[in-house]
Formats: C-alpha cells, structure tokens, sequence
C-alpha cells in the first residue's frame, strides 16, 4: 500500500507541473506571446 502511495505522489506531482506548465503557456498566448517550454 505505502508504495502505491509513494507512485501516486510521485505522479501527481508531475500533473501539478504539467498543468503549471500548461497554464503557464496558455496565459502567454493570452498576451499573444508563445513560448517554448
């Protein structure tokens, strides 16, 4: 059990980044700026 823990964190922390990622980008295009990440 404490292992699939430990591999839900470790995925939901990569969600988190990738959703910052993803909002980091559509707020750049909001400006009409893209980049890369």
């Amino acid at each position: 059990m404490q292992k699939f823990l430990n591999i839900n964190k470790r995925i939901s922390s990569k969600v988190e980044k990738f959703v910052k990622a993803l909002d980091g980008v559509s707020l750049n295009i909001d400006k009409g700026e893209i980049y890369s990440l």
